[in-house]
């Protein structure tokens, strides 16, 4: 009997040794915790029931929100939680609020991404909520992300890659470079507040910049090469002064200043618009230093819009280049002691459409092979008159 003794020892251990390495096999591997919560505001990420299968997720599982309509969270995990990825379906919105400062670290999951908003859907990080991509972590947003003041969104590890083809509008704060943080075709970032900071950001050809929300504070991070650029500044009460060394490849459009004399003023010395000009509010080309605005294609001053060339006190030149159409019916003028400079330099046919205002010192230039016609009301040119090169066409009633 005993000598059969250290057998059955060495059978029991085994097999309690197998059921071990299961257990910490299964609980170490990575589940998929998906909200079963309901709708509603005042949910809690911590109540096991909330969640199937049943339990908070943990370090190791990737969390899904598939249910339609609007989830908002009161209370959220303890700070510095991470999990694998997070994903938010189309149709979910979700919104995570906590009553202290909370960060969670997003990323390791699979498959990837590691973040994802899904078109139709949306994340916002309302009250003391910030959201960390973990190295090497990628995200992809396609739904609109909401970022409240005091809240964060740092896509600026090494290895990330956040990719957005919705939107981001952010009161807060959004950390990213170059390498890091690309916004797609058609993808937007929306800077809504006063001053702080435009993120640093690839941004492709057809993605959009839009600044609004400021009143009296320009925000740094604006000396970048953006696809599309609008300044949205309805409550603007002072003048703000644009970045040196912003370029924009497509459309540049200025559609509010406010409704007083508040003004967008232009600082670089050179500043290209790849595409077409839209100015629908108040826009000065040069202050106190000779500085140039060059237009690829069409520029347009609405009926509300006024383009002033020049508005300093020294004897100083604002130049408007336009490659295409110009049509404005609005106004074009130098209020300064200085002059403004009109140039067609196209290589196309153009047409200058003067529908609105002309005055003070401006001079016109026409430097197109292919020709240039007025079709617009009589104007009073009030400094010289360049023929370069091409046909200035100007109709018997125009003078």
């Amino acid at each position: 009997m005993k000598k059969f003794l250290p057998n059955k020892k060495t059978f029991a251990f085994s097999v309690m040794f197998a059921i071990l390495f299961l257990f910490i096999s299964f609980t170490g591997f990575a589940l998929t915790k998906t909200w079963n919560g309901g709708t509603g505001g005042s949910k809690n990420w911590t109540t096991a029931g909330n969640w199937t299968p049943s339990g908070a997720p943990a370090s190791t599982d990737d969390v899904v929100f598939s249910t339609a309509g609007t989830i908002t969270f009161t209370t959220m995990p303890a700070s510095g939680s991470s999990y694998l990825s997070l994903y938010i379906s189309s149709g979910t919105f979700v919104s995570f609020s906590n009553g202290t400062a909370c960060t969670i670290i997003i990323g390791g999951g699979a498959p990837d991404p590691d973040l994802s908003i899904a078109g139709g859907s949306s994340l916002t990080l309302a009250s003391n909520m910030s959201i960390t991509l973990a190295a090497s972590a990628n995200a992809n947003i396609s739904g609109d992300f909401l970022i409240s003041p005091g809240c964060t969104f740092n896509s600026n590890a090494a290895g990330v890659a956040t990719s957005v083809f919705g939107t981001v509008n952010s009161q807060g704060t959004v950390n990213g470079t170059l390498s890091t943080l690309t916004f797609g075709s058609g993808g937007a970032y929306v800077h809504n507040q006063d001053g702080g900071t435009i993120p640093t950001a690839n941004w492709n050809s057809s993605s959009f910049c839009i600044i609004t929300g400021v009143t009296a504070n320009h925000p740094a991070g604006g000396n970048q090469t953006f696809g599309n650029l609008t300044y949205n500044c309805a409550g603007l009460i002072s003048s703000i002064t644009m970045a040196n060394g912003v370029s924009v490849a497509n459309d540049f459009t200025v559609l509010s200043t406010g409704g007083g004399s508040a003004r967008l003023l232009m600082t670089a010395g050179s500043f290209t618009v790849g595409r077409d000009l839209d100015v629908e509010a108040n826009f000065t080309v040069s202050g106190t230093t000779d500085r140039t605005l060059t237009v690829v294609r069409d520029a347009f001053i609405s009926g509300g819009g006024n383009i002033d060339l020049c508005n300093g006190n020294i004897g100083n030149t604002g130049t408007l280049n336009v490659g295409g159409n110009f049509t404005s019916f609005g106004a074009l003028t130098e209020n300064g002691n200085g002059k403004g400079q009109l140039n067609f330099n196209g290589t196309v046919a153009q047409n200058f459409n003067e529908a609105g205002a002309f005055v003070n010192t401006i001079g016109i230039g026409i430097n197109n092979a292919a020709g240039v016609t007025f079709s617009g009301n009589s104007i009073t040119i009030n400094d010289a008159l360049t023929l370069t090169n091409g046909v200035l066409t100007i109709p018997a009633i125009k003078h």
